[in-house]
C-alpha cells in the first residue's frame, strides 16, 4: 500500500567503502511489496585506501557532514520523512552532521528525520589494527577520527546523546530523533560496547563487521530490523497526519487501519508466537463461548488490561488460550503477539516466594519475551531494564499481546502481572496468564479479570471420546453413551484424561468390553483419580513397544528442561545417544502415538504435558514409575 508521503532512506557507507556496499539492502527493499513507500538514496563520499594524487585531499568528517547537508537538501529536499541509515564510520558522519546543525541553530530543520539506524558504528573508536592503520594510513584524517576516544568524535557523540536522543522537543538547539544502534555478533572491528555506547535503543545482529549489512534474504535479521523501523516510521506518519482544513486527525475506519497494520508489520510479529507454545492446534469442542469471551477481553481496550485463564490441570487452558489468541490476532487489534512459558519447577511449588519470581526462571521468561520482540540482550543481568527501555520506545500505535503460560504457582499470576506492569506493559497492551489459581481481583492496581475453564459435561465428554477415537480409528468412535459412562465417572470431564484414555486404548487395540472392564476396575481401585493408572499403562505400553531403557531415557529427557519446556529434535536426540537414529525415531513415534509426547511447531519441537511432568519428576531414580 503506497503512501501519499513517501519515506526517503538515505544510506551512508563506512571507511574505505563506497555506496555499492548497500546493494543487498536496496535489492531486498525493492523486492518487498510492503516497502513500496521507501525511496532509497545512497550518499557517497571519498574514502580511499591509497592517496592517488597530492592534488587531492581526503575529506574530514566535517567536510563530509557539510556535503551530507547539501545532499539532503538537493536529493531529499522534497521528502517530508527521512530515515538515515549508516554503516561503521557513516554513523560518526551522521553524528557530526547533527552536531553541526545544532551548533548552527538549525535544530528545527531536523524534524523530518524520523529515525536513525546505525550498523556497527564505532562510537568510541575502532582498536583493531590500530598500529598498522597509524603507520599506513596516518595521512588519512578519517583514520585519525576512527582512533579510540577521538576528542571531536566524542564531542559529537555527547551532543547527539544530550540534544537528540534525550531531547524533549524540537528547537533551534535540539531535536528528538529515535536512534537505534546495532552491533555485529561476531564483529571484531567494532565491539558491542563501542557500537551501543550510551544509546538507549540497542541490539545485536548476526554477522561480522561487513556481513551485518549484507542480508541474504527477506528473513535475515539485519533486514528485518531495518524493515521494522521503516514500517514504524510509515505507521507513525499515518497516525499523526492532520487534516489541514479541519485541524483534526484524518478519519478512517479503525478496524481497517488495524488490519493494515497487522498485515504489514514485520514478518513473524503476528505468527512467530506459535513456535513458542509447545503445542499444535487441536480440535476443541464445547468451548466456543469461552474462546469468544477470552478473545473479546483481549481485544477490548476498555476491559481490564490483564486476564487470568484459570482451571485445574488438564482442562485445556493452553489450548483454549491459543485459540483465543488466534481469534484476537485475526481481528487486527494487535501489532505484536508474544507467548512465553513458565517452564520451571519453581513455578510449581506450594507457595510463591520472592526468590522464585526473581530467580533465573523468571529471567527465562523475560528472555523469551525479548527474543520475540527482536531485542538482543547485551547483559542478561539487566534484562528488565533493557526490556523496559525497548517497550517505552515503541511507537504509540503499537499494541502488544503477551501470554505467559503455565503459571502453576499460588499467586504467581499476581506477581508476574505486577512485574510485567513495571516493564511498561499496561494499557493499551494486554497480558494473559494461564494458571491453576485465580489472580487477585481485589487489587485495583492489577487491573485483572479471571476466566475459569470448567470440565466438560457428561454429553460433551462422550463427544470428545468419539472425536478422539475417530482420529485413531478406534472402536470407541461408535460406542453408546451408556457404554462410555465409566469414562466420565473416572475423568470427571477432564479433557486431557479423556483423550489419554481414548488414544492409549485405541493404540493398544483393546476391545470395547475390555476397555470398560479395565476402566471400571481402575475406578474401583483408585477412586475418581485415574491419572496415575493411565500413565502406568501408557508408559508400560511404550516400554513394550520399544524397551524399558529407551522409554525411560526419552521421558526423563523432558524433565531436564522443566515444566512447559520443549526440545528440538536435535537436542532430544543428543539426550538419547545410546540408540541409533532409526531406533530413536521409533521410540519418539510410539510415544507420540500413545499421547505421551506432544509435537509442536510443525513437528520441530516436542514436549510433555505438565501433569505427566509432575508424575515423572519425583521418580527420577532410574525407573519411570513405582510399581
Amino acid at each position: 500500500m503506497a503512501l501519499d508521503e513517501p519515506v526517503a532512506v538515505v544510506m551512508i557507507h563506512g571507511f574505505l567503502s563506497k555506496p555499492k556496499t548497500w546493494d543487498s539492502f536496496t535489492d531486498l527493499i525493492a523486492s518487498d511489496r510492503h516497502l513500496d513507500f521507501v525511496h532509497v538514496l545512497r550518499f557517497g563520499y571519498a574514502s580511499p585506501l591509497v592517496r592517488l594524487s597530492r592534488l587531492r585531499r581526503v575529506p574530514t568528517y566535517k567536510d563530509v557532514a557539510l556535503s551530507l547537508d547539501g545532499f539532503l537538501s538537493d536529493r531529499a529536499g522534497n521528502f517530508k520523512s527521512v530515515v538515515l541509515v549508516s554503516h561503521s564510520q557513516g554513523g560518526l558522519i551522521i553524528q557530526r552532521y547533527l552536531q553541526w546543525m545544532l551548533d548552527e541553530q538549525r535544530g528545527n530543520e531536523l524534524e523530518r528525520i524520523r529515525q536513525i539506524v546505525l550498523f556497527a558504528c564505532p562510537n568510541t573508536g575502532a582498536e583493531i589494527a590500530l598500529s598498522l592503520r597509524r603507520s599506513w594510513l596516518g595521512w588519512n584524517p578519517q583514520q585519525v577520527s576512527l582512533q579510540p576516544f577521538n576528542e571531536e568524535v566524542s564531542a559529537a557523540h555527547r551532543t547527539v546523546i544530550n540534544r537528540i536522543v534525550h531531547a524533549r522537543e524540537a528547537s533551534s538547539g535540539s531535536c528528538p530523533i529515535p536512534v537505534v544502534a546495532y552491533a555485529g555478533e561476531t564483529d571484531n572491528v567494532v565491539s558491542p560496547a563501542a557500537a551501543r555506547s550510551a544509546f538507549r535503543d540497542i541490539g545485536v545482529l548476526p554477522g561480522d563487521h561487513f556481513s551485518i549489512i549484507r542480508p541474504d534474504g527477506l528473513q535475515h535479521r539485519s533486514y528485518l530490523a531495518l524493515r521494522g523501523k521503516l514500517i514504524a516510521v510509515r505507521d507513525a506518519q499515518g497516525a499523526t497526519r492532520v487534516n489541514e482544513t479541519t485541524g483534526t486527525a484524518e478519519a478512517g475506519n479503525v478496524s481497517t487501519r488495524r488490519q493494515s497494520v497487522a498485515e504489514e508489520t514485520a514478518p513473524g510479529a503476528l505468527t512467530g508466537w506459535k513456535s513458542y507454545t509447545n503445542m499444535m492446534p487441536e480440535q476443541l469442542i464445547n468451548v466456543e463461548e469461552v474462546i469468544d469471551e477470552i478473545a473479546s477481553f483481549m481485544i477490548d481496550t476498555s476491559a481490564p488490561s490483564a486476564l487470568a485463564v484459570t482451571g485445574a490441570g488438564g482442562l485445556g487452558k493452553t489450548a483454549v488460550t491459543y485459540a483465543a489468541v488466534e481469534k484476537a490476532t485475526a481481528s487486527g487489534a494487535f501489532t505484536t503477539v508474544i507467548w512465553a512459558s513458565a517452564r520451571n519447577t519453581d513455578f510449581s511449588q506450594v507457595d510463591a516466594t520472592a526468590h522464585a519470581i526473581s530467580s533465573i526462571y523468571w529471567h527465562n521468561v523475560l528472555e523469551t519475551i525479548a527474543a520475540q520482540l527482536g531485542l538482543d540482550l547485551f547483559d542478561k543481568m539487566i534484562v528488565e531494564e533493557q526490556l523496559r527501555t525497548h517497550i517505552s520506545c515503541l511507537p504509540p500505535q503499537h499494541r502488544l499481546l503477551l501470554v505467559v503460560d503455565n503459571l502453576e504457582l499460588v499467586h504467581a499470576a499476581d506477581r508476574v502481572i505486577e512485574r510485567l506492569r513495571a516493564l511498561g506493559l499496561g494499557r493499551p497492551h494486554k497480558i494473559v496468564a494461564t494458571s491453576r489459581w485465580e489472580a487477585t481481583t481485589s487489587r485495583s492496581d492489577l487491573d485483572v479479570h479471571n476466566t475459569r475453564i470448567k470440565p466438560l459435561d457428561e454429553a460433551t465428554t462422550y463427544d470428545l471420546v468419539r472425536l478422539t477415537a475417530r482420529n485413531i480409528d478406534s472402536d470407541l468412535a461408535h460406542a453408546r453413551n451408556e457404554e462410555l459412562r465409566p469414562v466420565y465417572d473416572i475423568t470427571q470431564g477432564n479433557p486431557f484424561l479423556v483423550k489419554l484414555i481414548s488414544r492409549r486404548y485405541g493404540e493398544a487395540a483393546r476391545s470395547l468390553p475390555r476397555i470398560i472392564d479395565e476402566l471400571t476396575d481402575a475406578a474401583r481401585r483408585t477412586g475418581n483419580d485415574v491419572r496415575h493408572w493411565l500413565y502406568d499403562q501408557s508408559l508400560d505400553e511404550l516400554a513394550l513397544r520399544t524397551s524399558a531403557e529407551q522409554a525411560s531415557n526419552l521421558m526423563l529427557a523432558f524433565c531436564t528442561r522443566g515444566r512447559g519446556g520443549s526440545l528440538t529434535y536435535d537436542v532430544l536426540r543428543e539426550e538419547n545417544p545410546d540408540v541409533d537414529d532409526e531406533q530413536f525415531d521409533h521410540v519418539l513415534e510410539q510415544a507420540h502415538r500413545l499421547g505421551l509426547v506432544q509435537p509442536s511447531a510443525r513437528h520441530t519441537r516436542y514436549g510433555i504435558h505438565s501433569l505427566l511432568y509432575e508424575y515423572i519428576l519425583p521418580r527420577q531414580d532410574g525407573e519411570l514409575h513405582e510399581r
